[in-house]
């Protein structure tokens, strides 16, 4: 009788003791890390921004953004991907990026110079930062705004008689997402 107690005393320990949750650890790069709702405007090197292309009319939505570690999960660095949304082969422009950046976790500011494109054949310069609950959404609640500055380097948007003369960089503004309908 007493070694089936011990048994069962020991089988029930067991039991209790692999039931316990581990906590899961976030990313090295968790603060800068997140989904955002972007747009995207167009400067130009007088100064001017516009949203949208001019004479063709198009329009540049708002999109989602995201920002996450490398497989490395390397403090210093973070991906920055626009999930490849502007991707039109008729104007021959460079608009889509996927790269890699150096981040400064205390700042929030990442940047590269001359990264490679994962989406696009070109380089991308960035320069950006993450600022904690300065934005609000369209609902009114106080969230962590991004912005940031990009250029595709050797782009000319030059296409079939299309130019954008004195084209500059991107700017890159938004908020991060919070999946409500009402602040998008």
């Amino acid at each position: 009788m007493k070694k089936i107690f011990t048994i069962t005393l020991a089988i029930i320990s067991s039991a209790l003791i692999s039931c316990q949750k581990e906590s899961i650890g976030g990313t090295a790069v968790e603060d800068a890390s997140g989904q955002w709702y972007v747009k995207r405007y167009l400067v130009f090197t007088d100064g001017s921004v516009v949203d949208g292309f001019g004479e063709v009319g198009y329009q540049l939505k708002p999109y989602l953004l995201l920002t996450y570690n490398t497989s490395d999960n390397k403090a210093d660095e973070l991906f920055v991907d626009d999930l490849g949304e502007f991707y039109y082969a008729g104007w021959g422009m460079r608009l889509d990026f996927k790269v890699k950046t150096k981040v400064d976790l205390k700042t929030l500011k990442f940047s590269a110079i001359g990264a490679e494109n994962l989406y696009e054949d070109a380089l991308v310069n960035i320069e950006g930062q993450i600022l904690k609950g300065v934005a609000k959404t369209a609902g009114g609640a106080p969230r962590d705004s991004i912005w940031m500055k990009v250029t595709h380097e050797g782009d000319t948007f030059v296409e079939e008689g299309f130019e954008l003369e004195g084209f500059d960089h991107y700017l890159i503004t938004g908020v991060r997402y919070t999946g409500f309908e009402a602040d998008e």
